[in-house]
């Protein structure tokens, strides 16, 4: 439909110019036959008073051998029949044998010519004015027209055409331009073809243009140097085209934002209702345990001293979980807020291993090995942090270690970075857990050491998470072949190839 509607478009234009052409073309011809003749026959007698003129100033300036030159330039140009004769009507000249004879009324010729005059061209005649004049030759019916005039010594001009060289002239002419119109037709029908695509191809792209706004598509682009209104239209879609797409642009930004902070608050009160679910969770099995073991001593359930250092001890153990449990979270707590900030510096990083190894050996089985392999570099970062980082990954390698009890703490030195690699063997992980072992409070029911000096709170690797990412460096874990490796990366800050072993 909007094709049709197109194609209606360039053909009516098409049609409205080509008729402007046929009107124009038949106007023409139509004045051609009505009024060239006329025109012509006018003009020729107004060239016959004009070459009398100069007859009579001639004649009376005696200037003869132009007056013989203007003669034969009006009988050769004009095909005229000249008679001039005197005041006593002897004739001076004639183009006929015969003279003709002047009377008050008419001009007798002996060819069967005659021609009368009013009253009041004989008058004016007489006055010595120029009188025009049409007549008819009664034998052959052919039409002549003519001028003649007395001058001031009583001598009379007379000069005649036949009207039939002027027809054959004006049928020569309705014939060359029936021709022409012919020509001026195709010419027109051609040029209003190309003309009405020309007008419509800017349209049609300016339409286009429109359409392709309407649809929120902004790639097409007017790219004609037209210096007319059509050029500056197309100019002005350009520029719309630029504002629209800047608009919509921030607005999807803007809206892509606003999607974004949604989705953080719907994530941060998943997470507020799952903290506040694990923390409570995690609370209350020690605050229950206290709650027991105290309501044991106030009743003096077992008087046995022992039994009642046991339940002491109990109460003692879950009191260091939940100050542990409160101490990590005030910890995340500051990280997530920032007020915990970094104290970045440069220093060994293998005295720093050998120092958590050495605070963390009296909780350490004795059939677990710790092979400890870091070059003697130094990096830059907060000291402080990345010894919580390290405590951090030795315990959860310790918890989670096998019957192998294998542990090894090595560095691979790469693109200016230090990786610190930290394995253990143990089971492997499934991809899920991979993902979900850096989220808070998230526990893999794998441990095989059940010490509660070492229970977990779940906090540990979310920590380390935090951590690294406050220090802007990598991290992970993944499955080797028997075991599980955690691994970061800090920055070298000097490089020494010295190997340290433990």
């Amino acid at each position: 439909m909007k094709l049709l509607r197109t194609k209606s478009i360039r053909s009516q234009f098409f049609r409205s110019y080509l008729f402007f052409i046929v009107i124009l073309v038949g106007f023409v011809i139509l004045c051609n036959f009505l009024f060239l003749e006329k025109f012509y026959v006018s003009q020729k007698l107004k060239e016959l008073e004009e070459m009398g003129e100069k007859f009579e100033v001639l004649w009376q300036n005696e200037e003869l051998s132009e007056l013989a030159s203007l003669i034969q330039e009006m009988e050769n140009r004009y095909s005229a029949v000249i008679e001039f004769q005197s005041a006593n009507q002897e004739k001076l000249y004639s183009t006929r044998r015969i003279q003709p004879q002047l009377n008050k009324y008419n001009f007798p010729y002996a060819n069967s010519v005659q021609i009368r005059l009013t009253t009041e061209d004989m008058r004016h005649f007489y006055e010595g004015k120029m009188v025009t004049f049409q007549a008819q030759n009664r034998l052959s019916s052919s039409q002549i027209i003519g001028i003649t005039k007395q001058f001031v010594n009583g001598e009379v001009i007379l000069a005649h055409v036949t009207v039939e060289s002027i027809q054959e002239s004006v049928a020569l002419m309705n014939q060359f331009l029936f021709f022409v119109s012919i020509l001026l037709f195709i010419f027109g029908w051609f040029w209003s073809k190309v003309y009405a695509d020309h007008f419509t191809r800017p349209i049609l792209a300016i339409k286009g243009m429109s359409e392709s706004l309407s649809k929120l598509d902004f790639s097409r682009r007017w790219h004609d140097k037209r210096k007319d209104e059509l050029g500056e239209l197309g100019e002005t879609m350009n520029t719309l085209s630029d504002i629209l797409d800047k608009s919509i642009q921030e607005i999807r930004k803007q809206n892509k934002q606003l999607e974004d902070e949604l989705h953080r608050k719907e994530a941060l009160e998943e997470m507020r209702k799952a903290f506040i679910s694990d923390v409570s969770h995690e609370l209350k099995t020690p605050i229950a345990l206290i709650q027991g073991y105290a309501e044991g001593l106030l009743y003096d359930i077992n008087k046995d001293s022992e039994n009642r250092e046991e339940y002491c001890q109990v109460i003692v153990d879950e009191a260091k979980q939940m100050s542990t449990l409160v101490n990590d979270l005030l910890f995340i707590s500051k990280l997530e807020s920032g007020a915990e900030q970094l104290q970045q510096e440069n220093f060994a990083i293998m005295p720093l291993i050998s120092n958590v190894c050495e605070k963390l050996k009296p909780i350490l089985s004795s059939n677990v090995h710790v092979d400890v392999q870091i070059p003697n570099v130094r990096v830059y970062a907060d000291y402080r942090k990345i010894e919580r980082v390290l405590t951090n990954l030795v315990t959860n390698a310790y918890k989670y270690v096998n019957e192998k009890g294998i542990i090894r703490i090595h560095a691979v030195e790469q693109n200016g970075k230090l990786q610190i690699q930290l394995y253990n063997s143990c089971d492997h992980m499934s991809a899920e857990e991979l993902e979900k072992i850096w989220i808070s409070f998230y526990k893999i029911d794998k441990s095989r050491n059940r010490d509660l000096t070492l229970s977990s709170t779940g906090l540990g690797l979310s920590i380390v998470k935090k951590l690294m990412d406050l220090h802007n460096e990598s991290y992970g874990a993944q499955n080797l072949a028997d075991g599980v490796e955690f691994w970061f990366e800090l920055p070298i800050s000097s490089e020494e190839d010295h190997v340290c072993q433990e």
